[in-house]
């Protein structure tokens, strides 16, 4: 089915978009943590599935907040994540690709870049894991490390 003639009834992109703007009240390292989520998950439903729905939670999210930047209720004073806050960040990153690279060898699906047809082999997608598994390791210690 094309997206253009798909029909989509429902509150979820305004409860999306909600949530997108609720976050600008979590505190400071919450908040960060909360938007790359909620980021992430619109990227992959966008990328994986793909349909109209998907289309517009990705643009409800965007909107929710870039409109939560724009009220100086919202505005916090500008800061900089910590290295640690970076490391954790990172970590579930790696944590996410290893993730997605298991559903898409194991799950079959039809999404908008068409069907999957896995090209690595399980043995690539182990010896990937394995190695994002010693990168997360090394971002975990150094967050866990008194000196960051």
């Amino acid at each position: 089915m094309r997206l253009s003639e798909a029909l989509d009834v429902g509150p979820s992109a305004g409860a999306f978009a909600c949530l997108a703007f609720a976050l600008a009240t979590l505190p400071s390292p919450w908040r960060l943590r909360a938007r790359v989520a909620l980021g992430v998950w619109a990227a992959i439903e966008l990328l994986y599935i793909g349909q109209l729905a998907s289309l517009e939670h990705a643009i409800a999210i965007a909107a929710g907040l870039a409109a939560s930047g724009w009220l100086p209720a919202f505005r916090h004073p500008a800061g900089r994540p910590s290295a640690r806050e970076w490391r954790l960040i990172a970590f579930a990153g790696l944590i996410v690709i290893g993730v997605v690279q298991i559903i898409d060898l194991v799950i079959p699906y039809d999404g908008p870049l068409g069907q999957n047809a896995p090209v690595a082999s399980a043995l690539d997608v182990a010896v990937d894991i394995v190695v994002i598994l010693l990168i997360a390791n090394g971002c975990v210690r150094d967050c866990a490390s008194p000196g960051s």
